[in-house]
């Protein structure tokens, strides 16, 4: 047992006991006379579904409902309704299906994130809506469901969403339309009810427990402390024992969060309660908190969630668009699909750097979420991306935002959480080469929205994007979906690390590859690599790498100025075509003027065109 101690801005003292077990879980002690929010004085019911836990969801509820403004200045609308909801009956023990045009505006309803799993259980289909319309027993369902059903009559709510239950799952065309209004259902919802615990729908939201074991828990502290080897000072007193990774271990990394659609679901959502084994965790726009502080955290809780609503609905940005919706709102299309080609526009100086980077974050923690079925990468985070339309007032392109094309270009592999060799390409075509949806796997990005004074130095211009989709995701294939895009395209090569000529290579190139099918020719193709300008001629190889520098942006932690970039190879047999294989970045300024004063442009029989500039138009697939 480990003990750190030291002062904080909030509280006067602080004191830290490490486990140092099989895991890492910090204690924390908080003085009793300085803590600004009071913690529940005792848990003392034994599960998750007792009458005193509905209590403090009624509490919650209540003074969300009644005292966060926030919470009641979103987008959402208790007038709209989704096409079908299951009407729950008053003792709680059977549903109904019925139309959502039916039901009058003031009607409340909640909506369920569960886990599937593998086990088959009851579902909606053209053969049962006959049975599900005229009333089914909730013992007919999954215990997760029971749960559900039983907790919103509890609540006095008299309708809830379940996606098994509400979309016709042996009919495409249903699905696809009610995948297109997802983003609505959890938007206006009045609370989201998360399994958070549960595997599969066999074990339900209620969970026994040791109330002993949630704690808080009030402990006397007599004891000589030190920070870091700093002067010892006493520690007396009455203090809170509290654990400090209980959102983590309870919440943010449950069997329900590692779930692709999970991550819209609770992103969108105003309101939600979390079922974990232990306790019910409460997030709104502005409150997170549990049964053991139902009132708040005793440390700042605006780091433990990077989404849900209160990142999601709490941002300046969407405040304005809830105010003033006749000012900031454009129109979408009801699926929020893109069909068809999309005109030709320049690129712009992003104005709103911010909120694309925290498309691009939300980008990145959702491609570390798996999903069954890999095609549904784009549809699963499809409602996101409609509710930030209009707050962007732009529109999205296969994962990609118009206004900050270039800057969404440069995902790279996070090699950090997957290994390049065991992340093959995917085998069927769902998004074009440069989307990060075209790869399994977790990616991401840098961060734009340094507060350097230095502007982005764009070396690209947009000339035109194709994409050819539905609400159900891909409609062409590999070649209907393009972005034509003018260059400074070079020419290079790379070649394994055996024996090498120092001066003819570039140094300080940082590689990325998007799957194992491009790094098999590099000893190691996890670490840093260099690029050869081919200065001879040009030899059709399978080494033969194209470099496309995007940009040039201040690095947001060092604010050195770093280029980025991506790799490509051409396609067989069509002049112009390319296919993105990697991302490259730079911080050394000899590297970078060597890529944008190289004059070995790509031949122009490899490109559409090559311009008087040294730039190339070319067509990346």
């Amino acid at each position: 047992m480990t003990y750190v101690v030291w002062d904080d801005w909030e509280f006067e003292q602080e004191i830290w006991f490490k486990y140092d077990g099989y895991k890492n879980i910090v204690f924390q002690l908080y003085s009793t006379i300085d803590v600004k929010v009071l913690p529940s004085q005792s848990i003392s019911s034994d599960s998750t579904g007792s009458d005193a836990c509905i209590s403090q969801i009624k509490a919650w509820l209540h003074g969300c409902q009644h005292g966060h403004s926030l919470c009641n200045n979103t987008l959402a609308t208790s007038a709209w309704k989704p096409t079908r909801l299951l009407k729950v009956e008053k003792d709680g023990k059977g549903v109904r299906l019925c139309h959502g045009a039916d039901i009058p505006a003031t009607k409340q309803y909640a909506s369920l994130s569960h886990r599937w799993g593998t086990n088959k259980f009851f579902c909606l289909t053209k053969d049962t809506i006959g049975k599900v319309q005229k009333g089914i027993s909730s013992f007919d369902l999954t215990k997760t469901f029971q749960d559900a059903i039983s907790l919103v009559s509890r609540l006095g709510i008299e309708h809830i969403w379940i996606d098994s239950l509400c979309i016709l799952q042996d009919s495409s065309d249903d699905w696809d339309r009610e995948a297109a209004a997802m983003s609505d259902v959890y938007l206006n919802a009045t609370i989201n009810i998360a399994a958070t615990a549960a595997i599969d729908g066999r074990e339900g939201l209620f969970n026994d427990r040791d109330s002993l074991e949630t704690g808080p828990f009030q402990v006397h502290v007599d004891w000589q402390g030190n920070w870091y080897g700093g002067p010892k000072r006493p520690y007396r007193g009455w203090y809170y024992l509290a654990l400090t990774q209980a959102f983590d271990i309870d919440v943010r990394n449950a069997p329900l969060n590692t779930r692709g659609w999970v991550f819209q679901e609770r992103t969108l959502s105003t309101r939600i309660l979390h079922f974990s084994k232990q306790q019910i965790y409460w997030e709104c726009m502005q409150l997170t908190s549990n049964e053991a502080f139902p009132e708040g955290f005793l440390q700042n809780d605006q780091w433990i969630t990077s989404i849900g609503p209160r990142t999601f609905w709490s941002s300046d940005k969407i405040q304005n668009i809830c105010q003033k919706p006749s000012q900031t709102t454009i129109e979408i299309s009801r699926s929020g699909s893109i069909a068809g080609k999309l005109m030709t526009r320049s690129n712009p100086e992003s104005k709103e750097k911010k909120e694309y980077d925290q498309w691009r974050r939300y980008v990145a923690d959702y491609t570390k979420c798996s999903l069954t079925k890999p095609k549904d990468k784009l549809i699963a985070i499809g409602g996101i991306a409609s509710a930030l339309a209009p707050w962007l007032k732009d529109e999205n392109i296969v994962g990609c935002w118009r206004g900050s094309i270039f800057e969404d270009l440069l995902w790279k592999r996070a090699f950090r959480t997957d290994t390049l060799d065991s992340k093959a390409a995917p085998l069927e075509y769902r998004a074009p080469s440069w989307s990060w949806a075209s790869v399994d796997g977790a990616v991401e990005y840098d961060s734009f929205s340094s507060d350097s004074f230095e502007p982005i130095q764009y070396h690209c211009t947009l000339v035109e994007v194709a994409v050819l989709r539905s609400a159900s995701g891909v409609v062409g294939g590999i070649g209907d979906e393009f972005i034509r895009i003018r260059g400074p395209l070079r020419v290079t090569a790379i070649e394994t690390l055996g024996s090498f000529d120092v001066n003819s290579r570039l140094w300080g190139l940082s590689i990325s590859w998007d799957s194992s099918n491009h790094g098999h020719a590099l000893s190691q193709p996890h670490r840093r690599f260099t690029i050869m300008t081919c200065q001879g001629a040009i030899h059709t190889q399978e080494s033969e790498i194209f470099m496309l520098p995007i940009l040039n942006a201040p690095d947001t932690l060092t604010e050195m100025d770093k280029m980025r970039g991506i790799l490509l190879i051409r396609t067989q047999g069509v002049k112009g075509q390319f296919f993105r294989v990697g991302h490259f970045e730079t911080d050394d300024p000899k590297v970078q003027k060597a890529v944008l004063e190289s004059r070995v442009p790509a031949p122009d029989k490899f490109v559409e065109a090559v311009n008087e500039d040294g730039t190339c138009i070319i067509r990346i697939l």
